[in-house]
């Protein structure tokens, strides 16, 4: 219990979407190293007794960069 009545409280993100694109280039023979950037979208829902049962949406844009490494040739 959270204290006066309350029985619980809540925080869900229940779907999102992203849009993004990605560019990358062999280091070796089996890995890839990659840039990505695009725009992304979040729903947030707050479950909690009335008035704090809220739900919104949160964007931005998305940056980054990562590793690709093959673990066998298949």
């Amino acid at each position: 219990l959270l204290g006066g009545g309350v029985d619980s409280i809540s925080l869900n993100t229940d779907y999102g979407f992203d849009v993004l694109g990605r560019i990358g280039m062999k280091v070796n023979e089996a890995t890839l190293a990659y840039a990505l950037a695009g725009y992304s979208w979040q729903h947030f829902k707050l479950d909690a007794p009335a008035p704090l049962d809220v739900d919104w949406g949160s964007s931005g844009f998305s940056v980054g960069a990562g590793l690709e490494t093959a673990l066998s040739d298949k």
